[in-house]
């Protein structure tokens, strides 16, 4: 099942938490400074990977399976 660590959901969120208030601090600065909006796309992608392969089901599987958690 779900693994609901505490320290796994609450480092997610404030590694989300203060990439977002820099990138707003960024993007008021200016036209042109910064990240991209694509490029705070994939950083939230990349958490929701990461959220995925430690907190689902893919992280207890062993055998074939755990590929999937390797990719």
């Amino acid at each position: 099942g779900w693994n609901p660590d505490p320290v796994l959901l609450l480092s997610l969120l404030l590694i989300g938490r203060l990439y977002a208030r820099g990138l707003a601090r960024v993007w008021r600065a200016g036209v042109g400074r910064g990240a991209a909006g694509w490029q705070a796309g994939c950083f939230a992608a990349g958490l929701l990977t990461l959220f995925l392969a430690l907190a689902s089901p893919l992280d207890a599987l062993s055998g074939e399976l755990s590929a999937a958690h390797m990719a």
